[in-house]
């Protein structure tokens, strides 16, 4: 917009300059013409020998005329000219405008398409079907971690009538070493609260609906008082090791065979 406004003033002041100068001339050469048209009925009509009243009468009234003329003419040619001006301007500045606009639409096109051809052309991602067996690989990495660590599987999916209690013990309390090494050496789980359990503490407006859980009569706005049931957890690294390459996403664990 601003260089519209620009043009069209700059196109105005040119046009503004040589109106100027050509109607500085017209005005010149009509006034020198209609003076000396002037000057030479004026001895006609002074002169000693009268002539016939008739074309006493008619050389009258063209040195009035051109009296006239000559009284008004710098202003209709000031009129006259400053009407031209104003026309051919307006003219120009539509003829200008529609270009620049035009110049202005096509810019845009053109430095599209040059962005298009220098852009390389983009690697093809991986299919629905790709994406889907990756997410149900990584949601089981987790578990295949503890039983590759722990036997976490294994432990859940004995049948556990046929032990004593000694010995689920026993084999529970070496499962929970394990699983706990585990999940300490790949997520690092830290309390999400620091306060003890069963401490009564005060939660503070702005806080987050994600790591504070509110229960029991919850009503208004906060601060809110009441007592800690659980500390929550929260990860404090993620350092899980890269997904093998397994053709089937359910595979949690593979079975062991020990050749012979």
């Amino acid at each position: 917009m601003v260089s519209t406004r620009k043009a069209s003033f700059i196109t105005f002041v040119w046009i503004l300059l040589w109106m100027s100068l050509l109607g500085g001339i017209v005005f010149y050469y009509s006034f020198r013409t209609i003076t000396l048209m002037s000057d030479q009925i004026t001895p006609v009509v002074t002169e000693t020998h009268k002539p016939s009243s008739h074309e006493l009468i008619v050389m009258t009234q063209i040195k009035l005329t051109l009296d006239t003329l000559n009284k008004y003419l710098p202003l209709f040619i000031l009129a006259l000219f400053l009407a031209s001006t104003l026309l051919l301007w307006i003219c120009i500045r539509f003829y200008v405008v529609g270009v620049m606009r035009k110049l202005s639409d096509t810019q845009p096109e053109s430095q599209a398409k040059d962005t298009q051809k220098q852009k390389p052309p983009e690697e093809s991602g991986p299919t629905k079907q790709e994406r889907k067996k990756a997410e149900r690989f990584r949601t089981l990495h987790l578990i295949s971690l503890l039983q590759r660590e722990g036997r976490l599987l294994d432990f859940f999916n004995e049948d556990l009538e046929n032990f004593s209690n000694e010995q689920i013990g026993a084999a529970a309390r070496k499962i929970h070493a394990d699983c706990k090494s585990a999940i300490q050496k790949y997520i690092g789980p830290k309390p999400v609260m620091d306060q003890d359990e069963g401490e009564t503490i005060t939660i503070a407006p702005g806080f987050d609906p994600s790591s504070i859980k509110m229960t029991g009569n919850v009503s208004g706005k906060p601060p809110f008082k009441g007592t800690l049931q659980h500390r929550g957890w929260r990860s404090s690294k993620f350092e899980m090791p890269g997904l093998a390459n397994v053709k089937d996403p359910n595979i949690i664990a593979p079975a062991e065979v020990e050749v012979q």
